[in-house]
């Protein structure tokens, strides 16, 4: 992973639409995402900047326009690329078991066994039940059974009716809601949170935020004050997380709700004709309302108030 670059579940921005925000230097970058989701490109970089200028005492917004240069950008000085070891490069199998460990899988096998324990008096009463034929799994079991799922992906067949049933279920607990931060060209998910109810699972450290400010704090933590880039869609965003992040040396950018605390109120009240753009700075933190066919806002610490015209 020679960049520094994520992505989150948003409005998708076209890649030329984006050309003239990003310098194609060291780039890392994050990704978050719940379920179900989009994802949007993203990009930050290594650039020359001002790391001790102190930009909260900066707390009034100032209108500006598109002459404004952009904020300068956070030095990067995480320490990207792949630190496993991997003996031959071209065997699969080792990088499965970089992820799939033995604690892992033994793991599964404890819990699998364990939860059929716990609820095979509920099926007993069914004579033809094939829960009568259950025997407990082992670890050799399921790597087998892993090797069915991978292999379902690979062997294509003319219906999924031929794989068995697969039914979707938009409620109940078999859909997993999941919050995601993730390397943007591989989609490698980086750092992972079950959501399993609001204000659990996450850092206490900031419990005076917001609940989707606390997501991003604490699948990003490990990567603060390095210099990353983040994006977010409007269900993350607003001006509390961008000072928080600024705070930590850390960049961000994404689509932004109107309605987020903090913001001028001009931005939401003011009409602008098709075209048109008003933004307002704080510090490092940019924010905008652009019309095109509907009204897009943004928010930024890395960008100025441009138009930019796919070629």
């Amino acid at each position: 992973m020679g960049r520094n670059e994520y992505y989150s579940r948003c409005e998708t921005f076209p890649q030329s639409s984006l050309t003239s925000w990003t310098r194609p230097d060291s780039f890392f970058c994050i990704m978050l995402q719940t379920n179900p989701t989009r994802e949007i490109y993203i990009s930050s970089s290594e650039d020359d900047s001002s790391d001790e200028e102190d930009f909260s005492s900066v707390r009034q917004w100032c209108k500006i326009d598109s002459s404004s240069p952009a904020p300068s950008r956070f030095n990067f000085i995480g320490d990207v690329g792949m630190k496993a070891c991997v003996t031959n490069i071209s065997d699969p199998l080792e990088y499965f078991e970089l992820y799939f460990t033995d604690e892992i899988v033994n793991h599964i096998v404890t819990e699998t066994n364990i939860f059929a324990a716990e609820n095979l008096n509920k099926f007993k009463s069914k004579e033809h039940s094939r829960i009568h034929h259950w025997s407990e799994t082992n670890a050799n079991e399921l790597r087998v059974f892993f090797a069915i799922l991978i292999l379902q992906g690979i062997i294509t067949k003319p219906t999924g009716d031929f794989l068995g049933p697969n039914t979707y279920h938009l409620k109940g607990p078999d859909l997993v809601s999941k919050c995601l931060l993730c390397e943007s060209h591989s989609g490698y998910v980086w750092s992972i949170i079950i959501y399993v109810d609001k204000g659990k699972d996450v850092s206490e450290e900031n419990k005076e935020c917001s609940f989707s400010t606390q997501v991003v704090l604490t699948l990003s933590k490990p990567l603060l004050n390095k210099g990353y880039c983040l994006t977010m869609d409007n269900y993350y965003n607003s001006p509390e997380l961008g000072e928080m992040l600024l705070k930590s040396k850390t960049d961000f950018f994404g689509t932004l709700r109107p309605n987020r605390k903090d913001l001028p109120k001009e931005l939401k009240a003011e009409k602008l004709k098709k075209g048109d753009l008003l933004a307002y700075q704080r510090g490092k933190n940019m924010t905008m309302r652009w019309r095109e066919k509907k009204y897009v806002h943004f928010i930024s610490s890395i960008h100025n108030p441009e138009i930019v015209c796919p070629k």
